[in-house]
């Protein structure tokens, strides 16, 4: 030891670590996931009219994650064949400022199958959106983004985090935007889908015994399209189905 002097003994070696107790075990609340009927009277109280509703059923019926719904457009959906692309998310810098960026890693450009409720509800937007800009005119914001308001501005990221917060509030339930992605995971389980898919298709980012949270990926077309009819089967809603490819 500097200078010139030499330790005979390790002062570490009389060091005791602190002792810390366990960690619970993470559960469905701390996870957040809904139910269907949960998500049944959330959707009663933001109606298709509702800004906030678009970007509620496209993380159910997805799991994509905030910045990838609010930085979804037009060019990245493919109603005719049932399939998402993400290539882009959105980043927001401040207030009513924000930017579409690339996402992070590899494993975040991905494509989505889609089922034919979701699909419909595109296609009601799509209408939605021409016919506010007959209504509003040049008074109308000139965008390809799919989550809009009436008169064409994008949803952005704190809105969806400020009416996540009051649906948490309102609805007395656990309840964040993240929530539906972990509840699409579990929708998809519960429809029939099995851990050996999740390992080898999915990149896993956290596994509990009861609780599974993935990174969608390439999801096989059969599964959506279960997926899709457990839950109209739950909301007592016919099955008539038109079938979606995968990419």
């Amino acid at each position: 030891m500097y200078p010139y002097k030499i330790i005979n003994d390790n002062p570490a070696s009389y060091v005791e670590m602190p002792k810390y107790a366990p960690l619970p075990a993470t559960t469905k609340q701390d996870l957040k996931i809904i139910t269907v009927e949960q998500f049944e009277k959330i959707l009663e109280q933001t109606p298709p009219a509702d800004p906030f509703h678009m970007p509620l059923v496209i993380a159910f019926y997805t799991g994509m994650r905030r910045g990838e719904v609010c930085g979804l457009q037009w060019d990245m959906v493919n109603l005719d064949e049932g399939y998402i692309q993400i290539e882009r998310q959105m980043i927001q810098k401040g207030n009513g400022v924000f930017d579409l960026e690339s996402p992070k890693s590899a494993a975040g450009y991905r494509t989505i199958v889609i089922g034919p409720t979701l699909i419909n509800e595109l296609k009601e937007k799509r209408k939605s959106q021409m016919e506010n800009r007959v209504r509003y005119g040049i008074l109308y914001n000139e965008n390809n983004f799919v989550c809009t308001r009436n008169n064409g501005d994008p949803i952005l990221p704190t809105y969806i985090r400020y009416r996540s917060r009051k649906i948490n509030d309102n609805f007395g339930i656990p309840f964040s935007f993240h929530s539906l992605r972990h509840t699409h995971a579990t929708m998809l389980l519960e429809a029939g889908e099995n851990l050996k898919w999740f390992k080898s298709g999915s990149a896993i980012l956290k596994y509990q015994p009861q609780w599974i949270l993935i990174c969608m990926s390439q999801i096989p077309c059969a599964k959506i399209l279960s997926y899709d009819l457990k839950i109209l089967s739950n909301k007592k809603r016919p099955t008539n189905c038109s079938s979606a490819t995968n990419n």
